[in-house]
């Protein structure tokens, strides 16, 4: 059994992966380590892989500790040939993502949107090359800049429960459609672009904001909730051998 980590900017996940499958996952707005022995208690572990944005010292400590443990980094040894230009700077999720995508779909061009806390675009070719893409604030980051920076008075609603219309008539909604069509307009366009420039792109969507525009994209694309684990379960058996 793979122990697999994923620590992001507001959301931490961990799965308890046998072979392909995840066997079961949780998700917490900040993991510890007495999480984790909660979590670890009677479960054989063999290997983890801990991938993450932020610095938790704490808990890569106790995997190093506990198990035979990998910390993803750009050096971490992969099926990627990373042709990123600032290596050092790119976060070790959007690897897991692009290596998780290779996995579905090895032999074609893929760009990987994940719909977090911001929306990264990240492109990796049939030969496994991966160049980069593009990064912009997400869903949650768009809201929290115009309730901080405007006088607009909001509600506690939740973006599900408000009408979103091109043309709203109040303020607050108002905001919330701007910050939703501007979203979905974006990713249909960025979309586009790519595939002006690149032939037979396959298109992976995953992240926790999917779930709001999913069924309003009008392109050919796949949602993965659990692409960012089949990246980090692809990266452990890389380095078994």
């Amino acid at each position: 059994m793979y122990l697999l980590i994923d620590c992001g900017n507001t959301k931490d996940k961990v799965a308890f992966v046998n072979g392909t499958e995840v066997v079961k996952s949780f998700v917490y707005d900040s993991l510890s380590v007495g999480d984790l022995k909660k979590i670890l208690n009677n479960v054989e572990i063999n290997k983890s892989i801990y991938c993450s944005v932020k610095n938790n010292k704490n808990i890569n400590d106790y995997l190093n500790k506990k198990f035979n443990n990998i910390e993803l980094t750009y050096k971490t040894k992969t099926k990627i040939k990373n042709n990123y230009y600032s290596k050092k700077t790119l976060g070790a999720d959007r690897i897991a993502l692009v290596s998780g995508a290779k996995e579905i779909y090895p032999d074609f061009n893929v760009l990987v949107i994940d719909m977090g806390s911001c929306i990264t675009y990240d492109y990796i070719n049939s030969k496994h090359e991966y160049f980069g893409g593009m990064i912009s604030p997400g869903y949650d980051l768009r809201l929290k800049s115009l309730k901080d920076k405007t006088s607009i008075v909001f509600s506690d609603k939740e973006l599900k429960s408000i009408d979103l219309d091109i043309i709203s008539q109040n303020s607050e909604q108002c905001v919330y459609s701007g910050v939703y069509f501007g979203i979905l307009n974006e990713i249909q366009g960025v979309v586009g672009l790519y595939n002006q420039k690149i032939n037979k792109l396959k298109i992976i969507l995953t992240g926790g904001n999917y779930s709001y525009f999913g069924d309003h994209l009008k392109f050919s694309h796949i949602f993965d909730e659990h692409l960012i684990f089949k990246g980090l379960s692809s990266i452990l058996k890389t380095n078994e051998s």
